[in-house]
């Protein structure tokens, strides 16, 4: 399993993972759907002199750009979604991480069951198939109920995985939102058929995994690897992005063995 971490779009970070010997750093969907030309390829650029790949991006969709209630654009939708995931394609991105509480969660006061029917509809008839056009994989990140209403579970993300029923839409599994919501290693164990993509962070604070922190990576770690995900990121604050994630990266080996 590769061990990466998110840049955003600083292309100053790319190169200190390289440095570190991450093995892929994640960006954000924004970068391929809102810049500018000029900002895009100077972070195609900073990948290419560092020798790091972009296999991943987070921060699929906007809160403007709604996938439940009474406010969604469809086409606005699938323009935003085609604009990202053609560049997506251009710098060889292989997974896109649908967390997006701002987009996909229910309106108060909206009926519920029509806002999961709308989300898979979404899916199924937009997401799913634009992916697919680009060799894409969209993976549905289950949230902390402070975060949205909807997917919060790992189970309850393989559902929707499920109901997708696309190649192109699997599963993520968040170390941290795991923690909040109480799923363990043997969550990830059951729907492991399903996952493409991780995140992993220190759960007090969400701060980069360190030698002090009282919290045992390795069972999420190798149930990760045991079900064959390819892949997991850190996605957390830190203060030294320099320091912190060549520590991070160390603890991360070595509890992965």
């Amino acid at each position: 399993m590769k061990l990466g971490v998110c840049v955003g779009d600083n292309c100053e970070n790319v190169k200190i993972a390289a440095e570190h010997g991450f093995d892929y750093v994640e960006s954000c969907f924004s970068l391929l759907a809102e810049a500018d030309r000029e900002k895009f390829d100077s972070f195609k650029a900073a990948l290419e002199e560092s020798g790091i790949t972009c296999e991943a991006v987070n921060c699929f969709l906007p809160g403007r750009l709604k996938t439940t209630g009474a406010d969604i654009d469809e086409k606005a939708l699938a323009e935003y979604i085609e604009q990202g995931m053609t560049r997506g394609e251009e710098l060889g991105v292989k997974t896109v991480v649908f967390g997006s509480a701002g987009s996909r969660t229910v309106p108060e006061g909206f009926d519920y069951a029509e806002g999961e029917r709308q989300l898979v509809k979404i899916l199924r008839e937009i997401i799913a198939p634009t992916a697919k056009r680009h060799g894409i994989t969209v993976v549905l990140e289950p949230l902390s109920k402070v975060d949205t209403n909807i997917i919060n579970t790992v189970k309850e993300g393989a559902v929707f995985a499920a109901m997708a029923d696309s190649e192109n839409v699997k599963l993520l599994c968040d170390l941290y939102h795991m923690c909040n919501v109480g799923d363990t290693e043997k969550d990830v164990l059951t729907v492991g058929s399903l996952l493409r993509h991780a995140h992993i962070a220190q759960h007090e604070g969400r701060r980069y995994p360190t030698d002090g922190a009282k919290q045992d990576y390795a069972p999420f770690l190798k149930a990760l690897e045991q079900v064959g995900c390819p892949r997991c990121s850190i996605e957390a604050g830190c203060d030294d992005f320099y320091a912190d994630s060549k520590a991070a990266l160390a603890v991360l080996k070595d509890a992965r063995g």
